[in-house]
């Protein structure tokens, strides 16, 4: 049943398709399945917003990753600096690797995180979406029980 309905759902979509991502790692294909195989009934606005969301969270699971990988490579050249700068005959304890590490361009990238989270829109897009849903059954549920329209 699900199969059919994913299939149904990628039949309204392919026609009318927006996102065209060339991921080779077929994350995004993932994603879209996913979300499409949860919809009870598949119509052309639900699978819009399917792909939408699925492209949205693509790109927020990239954007994460980049930024971890940023943050590794600030932290791994921060390490070296701070090792070099004891030379070859001395250790170095966690103390002096916190000190390294509090230096202005982890403090910056710290900086650009928070700021990036803030205008995270994540909650809000999908709160929208809901709340424009709802708008639109019930302007259904009133058009079903008007009586000048029927």
């Amino acid at each position: 049943m699900i199969e059919d309905k994913l299939k149904q759902s990628l039949a309204i979509l392919n026609p009318i398709r927006t996102v065209e991502l060339k991921d080779k790692t077929g994350n995004f294909e993932a994603i879209l399945q996913g979300l499409l195989s949860d919809l009870e009934t598949p119509n052309t606005l639900s699978v819009l917003l399917c792909e939408q969301i699925a492209e949205s969270i693509f790109w927020m699971r990239r954007h994460v990753e980049d930024k971890e990988l940023i943050l590794l490579e600030a932290t791994a050249e921060k390490i070296d600096k701070a090792q070099s700068g004891y030379g070859d005959g001395r250790t170095y304890t966690s103390e002096d690797v916190k000190q390294a590490l509090l230096g202005d361009e982890m403090l910056n990238i710290r900086h650009l995180q928070r700021s990036l989270d803030a205008i995270d829109m994540k909650s809000r897009i999908i709160k929208r979406m809901d709340l424009e849903l709802e708008r639109i059954e019930r302007d259904l549920t009133v058009l079903e029980h008007d009586p000048e329209a029927g």
